[in-house]
């Protein structure tokens, strides 16, 4: 939502974080489908065992990157394949 832009910026601009994922999770008014919700609960849950990362949604969709995380990945592709 373009509303949350300015919170999801927020650890980049004051040097806490070089990215940040936002989650729906944490919103009072989630108005995703139930399904949706269900598989992503499932997916996070798997990704925190398997990785061991604080994570509450992996689908976020609500991502913020520094220019120089995304330069450092060195991609070469155009387009999508």
């Amino acid at each position: 939502m373009p509303e949350e832009i300015s919170e999801l910026i927020r650890p980049i601009i004051k040097g806490k974080a070089d990215e940040v994922y936002g989650s729906g999770f944490l919103k009072k008014n989630n108005d995703m489908k139930a399904l949706h919700k269900l598989g992503n609960l499932i997916i996070s849950l798997v990704t925190k065992l398997l990785y061991h990362v604080p994570v509450t949604e992996v689908m976020t969709g609500r991502e913020a990157f520094l220019k120089k995380g995304i330069v450092s990945l060195n991609l070469k592709e155009k387009g999508l394949k």
